[in-house]
């Protein structure tokens, strides 16, 4: 296990606390924990060191999640994610220690920069009248676009979560499934990079004692958030660019009945639109 500092045990520690509120409820935080994480370890190493926190985080994600997942955006990203992976293993295998930092930081800037210029665009698109889903092409190249971004930036920097992010609100996905989409995405992409870690020596028997030191904070953050996630009604932020809409039963007034005994079961009918955005707890 690499010798630390108190300091960097403890930055440590939050990088897994956040890495676990990250994957549970809390997507792209990975511009905060990626960063913390170099501190406690050469950039370099670091992105190899934090890959098992990150499969954990998914496993656990995947765990609460695993009945929102939207299998089809996966299928369409999934090989055009495997082909950044593969560009991104071949950017490792040329940057040294020296040249990882500006690396890792621009990969940073890149998605900052990416998340900045689609709010901009939404904003501006619905200032304009415009639907969001008017916006988004229905084309394999956006897909293809997306996927190729998030494989590279995440082989190179671990932090492809934004990326994802701006794609799944693209698409309309209501909370449960949006983050349920976004563990099974990450777990298998994380679980693809393993090989390549290993074969750029990024993992090894001293960075997993590291890992096995600092699980318990995953589980932490994760245990946390699902349970914050059981108590929260209403949709996330990526819910609010997907407002639900009413059907036509929804738009019928409330059934009422003379008779006392039918009263709890209108009551319930009238009651279900209000509580459909109520999370859906495993």
């Amino acid at each position: 296990m690499p010798i630390l500092s108190a300091g960097r045990w403890i930055l440590g520690a939050l990088s897994a606390l956040l890495i676990g509120f990250s994957k549970s409820a809390v997507p792209g935080m990975a511009v905060v924990f990626v960063p913390i994480f170099a501190e406690v370890l050469p950039a370099r190493a670091s992105t190899g060191a934090i890959l098992p926190l990150l499969i954990l985080g998914d496993v656990l994600a995947v765990a609460f999640w695993r009945r929102h997942a939207v299998w089809r955006h996966i299928v369409r990203l999934i090989p055009w994610t495997l082909a950044g992976i593969a560009a991104g293993w071949l950017v490792m295998g040329r940057v040294d220690e020296q040249l990882m930092r500006p690396v890792l930081g621009a990969a940073l800037i890149f998605i900052v920069a990416a998340n900045a210029w689609f709010y901009v665009r939404r904003a501006l698109t619905a200032r304009r009248g415009i639907p969001v889903e008017e916006t988004v092409p229905d084309a394999w190249w956006f897909s293809a676009l997306f996927g190729l971004a998030g494989g590279a930036v995440s082989m190179i920097s671990n932090a492809a979560g934004s990326i994802l992010t701006v794609y799944l609100i693209s698409m309309r996905l209501p909370r449960d499934q949006f983050i349920g989409t976004s563990a099974w995405y990450f777990l298998i992409v994380n679980i693809i990079k393993v090989p390549f870690s290993l074969s750029l020596g990024l993992i090894t028997p001293s960075s997993l004692l590291l890992d096995a030191a600092l699980a318990a904070g995953v589980a932490a953050g994760s245990a946390v958030t699902m349970s914050v996630s059981c108590h929260v009604s209403g949709p996330r932020g990526s819910n609010r660019n997907a407002p639900p809409t009413l059907t036509s039963d929804d738009r019928r007034p409330p059934m009422t009945s003379s008779r006392p005994g039918d009263r709890h079961t209108s009551a319930s009918r009238s009651g279900t639109c209000a509580t459909s955005g109520i999370i859906r707890c495993v």
